[in-house]
């Protein structure tokens, strides 16, 4: 789902895609694009959204040659013989990590191999920079390499989006934090698990707890629990343990005593615990992927069925995090869809039963 201020942007060029307007200067960076956007719009929000149109229209390959013209142009517009050895290296280890970011965890190695042979025509060509996604040199670099998404990564992706989507618009970390709470659990767990490795990453655990206080990690330490992370799970534990004892100010309010977590024999500080988690965590991506295959019923819990003896009426209901989800299916086939939100997942368990109850009153009985 595009978002509402580049929707807005878009609209008021009497444009309604992305990648075809882009497409209309090939060569611009995504900095000189985005100036051209009314509302102020980030390039990396241009660039998110160009990805997104991409992967909906089927047009991925396409899109990443392209996203590669306005890179390789804005970093070397007369060709690589214009610049120094370091300064030429430099900049194509920016050009790669930028470019590559386009693709999903396991496309890396075809990024990695087509990087190689775009660099090693530059460097032979220190003249010839692309000027457009269909250049048949650029065509024959890309040949052979099947870019299209995996069934796991869309997947992953599918996920990251309702995530996304229940996250829009709020700020805060408590805010973010409700509002995935909504949501089943599979998602909260990607959600968590994603907000603290992003944050060691970028800062350490000193920034999982200096902003917003750690309130997403009892939810992480579930998750990497569920994804059979023990090892990384008991690194977060003993950041929360150092945390009570030496950083108290630090936590948020429901941290001091909750969840409970033995004692550490040999307490480590953030620092050393940031260290140990870098060094034996991988990219979260397999393991999100290996979840959302193995517990399905995690992120879309399945539909319990009733029937109607006497009318042929099917009945069915699932919660979904604090909805219920109503299907009724009339005796010619006519679905009729409905739901109910409560106020908390717990309450919304609550309801889905009294409902079946009625319909059990009701002359219905549970299909196998």
């Amino acid at each position: 789902m595009r978002a509402p201020e580049l929707d807005e942007a878009l609209r008021s060029l009497n444009q309604t895609s992305a990648i075809d307007w882009a497409a209309q200067s090939p060569t611009a960076s995504f900095v000189e694009m985005a100036r051209r956007l009314p509302g102020g719009i980030a390039p990396l929000a241009l660039q998110k959204e160009l990805l997104r149109e991409a992967r909906e229209r089927g047009e991925f390959p396409l899109l990443v040659r392209g996203v590669l013209v306005r890179l390789l142009n804005s970093e070397f517009p007369r060709g690589l013989g214009t610049q120094t050895g370091e300064d030429a290296d430099s900049n194509l280890s920016s050009v790669f990590s930028m470019w590559s970011a386009s693709f999903d965890p396991d496309q890396r190695s075809a990024a990695e191999a087509i990087w190689a042979k775009v660099a090693d025509a530059m460097k032979a060509n220190p003249d010839w920079v692309p000027q457009q996604a269909d250049e048949p040199k650029l065509l024959k670099l890309f040949a052979g390499y099947d870019l299209e998404r995996s069934k796991r990564a869309g997947l992953v992706a599918a996920a990251r989006a309702r995530i996304d989507a229940r996250l829009a618009g709020r700020t805060t970390n408590r805010e973010r934090l409700a509002a995935i709470s909504e949501l089943p659990p599979g998602y909260r767990w990607m959600y968590a698990t994603s907000w603290v490795d992003t944050s060691i990453r970028n800062g350490g655990l000193q920034t999982v707890y200096n902003t917003g206080g750690g309130i997403e990690v009892p939810l992480a330490i579930e998750g990497l629990r569920a994804m059979k992370a023990e090892d990384l799970a008991t690194l977060i534990e003993e950041s929360l343990a150092f945390g009570r004892a030496s950083q108290r100010e630090k936590l948020g309010p429901g941290l001091f005593t909750d969840p409970p977590i033995a004692a550490f024999p040999t307490p480590r500080t953030w620092t050393q615990i940031d260290r140990a988690y870098c060094a034996h965590a991988p990219d979260l991506f397999e393991r999100f992927a290996s979840l959302l295959e193995s517990m399905p019923e995690l992120f879309e819990p399945p539909f319990r069925q009733l029937r109607n003896a006497e009318d042929g009426r099917k009945w069915k209901v699932r919660t979904s995090g604090v909805v219920v989800e109503i299907q009724i299916e009339l005796a010619d086939g006519t679905l009729i869809t409905r739901e109910r939100r409560c106020t908390s997942n717990e309450k919304a368990e609550i309801e889905a039963l009294a409902l079946i109850n009625e319909q059990l009153q009701d002359g219905f009985s549970e299909a196998n």
